[in-house]
């Protein structure tokens, strides 16, 4: 993605100078025309995969292609020169990514705010406004991970700089990784094995703790350095093993040549085959399927690397020399810049509301247009300042440092929010439902106890129940777990074929607590209970639209009631919260409109859920189902705003101030209903469920 013209300024002389001996041959790392074509490859999968080219869904592999390279072309560079001098020159070293790589960045970043600022919702300029320093400074990678954001969804309003994330990791991975391979390759000094085994160490650590966290958050995962170290890791893998030959003096083997002909071929049919929709990640790998593709292409991407290296010339991969894929190569770089906001800001002017088709064409031209400017009148200007002595090296990296900070504050800056914006994205940003999630305590001391479990719809009602709670003198207990529902049912992601922990996070716990604390009420809520994917005991997946979907709901939330039942007094049903078609939050904070309010509309399965929580009502006194849909949406209308305060943090969630607001009233509800959360439960309903047995 970003270091292949380093070949434009060798960073190794091979002649020599007064007072030093002549460079091994092997110390200037050449150009490789094959690679260029990879690049082309590359960029391709993620300019098609975000243009929303339906058989490419695992085209973000291409970035994980990048991700080789750069390792490979850096620690090329980083161990011919220290095992040919006894030295690095990290100033230079530095110097040469940070001109490389900034100008280029800098600009598309600055273009970016101007036009996004002109174009897209206050609200979503506001909530990204951080995604700009951040990438300015390149620490993006991190800021998404800790705001947990998703990817791949296709819902949200996504940064016109979220790509700037595969940039960051890069440049940490300059920062660090020449220090650490100084280190290692000075004592494994032209020793090729010992170095291979000391890199790769690190390799499978970083692989391992790759395979780990994806099993516990795959969002944080995808965006983590540590995570993703080891696919540039695997370049460095590669570049010592092509160097070893040439630094011990040994010819490559008269096999390799039929060997590298078959599998070069074999590795570019399997980085496509990974972004394809014929990859059967899902299936084979569940939870890990995005980690998967990424693996497959990385290993695949590493084979033909050394492949093409040590023979550029074969048949099958002579291709990728070619003229035109090197010409896109060349330009990947700025392909790969310029995309992403074009699909975005394009997307929210009308530029892309033609088939996927077209939107593509239109954004790989005019991606490839702006590129190809910016190589000619940006990157390589720039790059023909001379580095090479010490004083012009420092004054270009300070300068290019200092612009990256003036870019920072000047997007932040200029993005800053209008005033009838901030009350807005202050209140969304003092909603207090993240923190719901997990067991949490609250309320009173002592008093009745009242159990609150469920996604995070549980979530947004937990704080008012909490202050109720505290108000009225009884105990409340909750188990959240967003995407889970309360049904004891093995739901998946449908992203990533992920199964979800939903019993060790929220059933298990939540009926741990019941037997021990004997709740006098418990409320289950869920959102996730009308649409959630499942997975069968044969791994079989299940949608809604599935004939087996609502059986196997329907028993997992029977047998989670059945197993409830013997310890609280009174279960509570709440029903789906009404939902709306598009987000009023846009509406609310754009000064031209006056009426945003929605039309309140049923999402999934909610018919049939609703008749099963009128079944279970009508079977059994102690379970009550409780419709709010009249006190959220009166006549099927949603309010935008109730008092000032904002409603609907999205389409589905409200905010935890007006579920505040909407407290009281549930309350009442619940009280004409007969259930009473601050009484105790009277000594008959003891008596009733110490008993275990059926509901009925």
């Amino acid at each position: 993605m970003s270091d292949h013209d380093d070949r434009s300024q060798p960073m190794l002389a091979t002649t020599s100078t007064p007072g030093h001996r002549e460079r091994p041959a092997w110390a200037t790392l050449e150009h490789n025309g094959s690679l260029d074509g990879l690049r082309a490859i590359a960029v391709g999968l993620v300019v098609f995969f975000h243009a929303g080219v339906p058989f490419l869904p695992a085209g973000f592999v291409g970035v994980d292609v990048f991700f080789v390279l750069s390792g490979f072309l850096i620690t090329s560079l980083i161990v011919r020169e220290v095992w040919s001098t006894r030295r690095l020159d990290l100033v230079g070293f530095w110097a040469r990514r940070a001109r490389r790589l900034l100008p280029a960045a800098l600009l598309v970043l600055a273009v970016t705010a101007v036009a996004y600022a002109a174009v897209a919702p206050a609200i979503d300029v506001t909530t990204n406004r951080t995604s700009f320093p951040a990438a300015a400074l390149y620490v993006s990678n991190w800021v998404f991970a800790e705001q947990a954001v998703d990817y791949f969804a296709s819902d949200t309003a996504k940064s016109p700089v979220l790509h700037y994330w595969s940039l960051s990791i890069e440049e940490q991975f300059y920062l660090v990784w020449p220090l650490l391979a100084l280190a290692i390759f000075l004592l494994a000094f032209r020793k090729s094995r010992v170095a291979l085994a000391a890199v790769a160490a690190v390799t499978i650590a970083s692989f391992g703790y790759a395979v780990y966290l994806s099993g516990i958050d795959a969002d944080v995962a995808y965006f983590s350095t540590f995570t993703r170290a080891w696919q540039l890791l695997a370049g460095g893998l590669v570049a010592l093993l092509v160097l070893a030959p040439a630094v011990s003096g040994r010819a490559l083997p008269s096999w390799w040549r039929p060997v590298a002909a078959v599998i070069a071929p074999v590795a570019i049919i399997a980085i496509v085959f990974s972004a394809s929709s014929a990859f059967p990640a899902g299936a084979l790998f569940g939870q890990r399927s995005t980690l998967a593709a990424s693996t497959i292409a990385t290993i695949a991407t590493a084979v033909l690397v050394a492949a093409v290296w040590w023979l550029p010339g074969l048949a099958g991969t002579r291709w990728l020399a070619a003229a035109p894929m090197q010409w896109i190569g060349r330009l990947s770089y700025g392909i790969y810049l310029w995309h992403w906001p074009l699909i975005i800001i394009g997307g929210l002017a009308g530029f892309l509301s033609w088939h996927w088709a077209v939107n593509t064409a239109i954004v790989a031209i005019t991606s490839t247009v702006l590129a190809a400017v910016t190589y000619v009148f940006v990157e390589q200007p720039v790059r023909r300042i001379d580095l090479r002595a010490r004083k012009r090296a420092v004054v270009v990296l300070v300068t290019l440092l200092t612009a990256a900070g003036i870019v920072a504050a000047g997007t932040w800056s200029y993005l800053r929010p209008p005033a009838q914006i901030t009350a807005v994205v202050d209140q969304l940003a003092a909603d207090k439902q993240e923190e719901a999630v997990g067991e949490q305590t609250a309320g009173a001391a002592t008093g009745a106890k009242v159990l609150l479990v469920g996604d995070s719809h549980a979530g947004f009602w937990q704080p008012a129940f909490a202050e109720l709670a505290q108000e009225q003198g009884w105990q409340l207990k909750s188990v959240v777990r967003a995407s889970c529902p309360w049904a004891e049912v093995t739901a998946v992601s449908p992203r990533t074929d992920a199964v979800l922990p939903c019993a060790e996070e929220l059933t298990e716990p939540a009926l741990d607590i019941a037997r021990t604390w004997r709740p006098d009420v418990t409320i289950l809520v869920s959102r996730s209970i009308q649409f959630q994917e499942l997975q069968l005991s044969d791994a079989r997946t299940l949608v809604p639209r599935d004939e087996e979907w609502l059986p196997e709901m329907i028993q997992g939330a029977t047998t989670f009631i059945d197993e409830l039942l013997p310890y609280s007094a009174e279960i509570v049903l709440f029903e789906p919260t009404p939902e709306t078609t598009k987000p009023m939050v846009r509406c609310v904070t754009n000064p031209d409109r006056t009426d945003c309010d929605r039309r309140a509309v049923k999402k999934g399965k909610t018919k049939p859920i609703l008749a099963f929580f009128a079944e279970l009502q009508a079977e059994n006194p102690r379970i009550v189902s409780v419709s709010l849909n009249d006190l959220i949406c009166p006549d099927r209308r949603c309010p935008a705003t109730v008092d000032g305060v904002l409603t609907y943090r999205d389409k589905h969630h409200l905010t935890t101030e007006y579920a505040a607001l909407l407290i009281a009233d549930v309350d009442r509800i619940l009280r004409e209903r007969g259930v009473v959360l601050a009484e105790p439960a009277t000594n008959s309903d003891l008596s009733a469920r110490d008993v275990p047995g059926d509901r009925r």
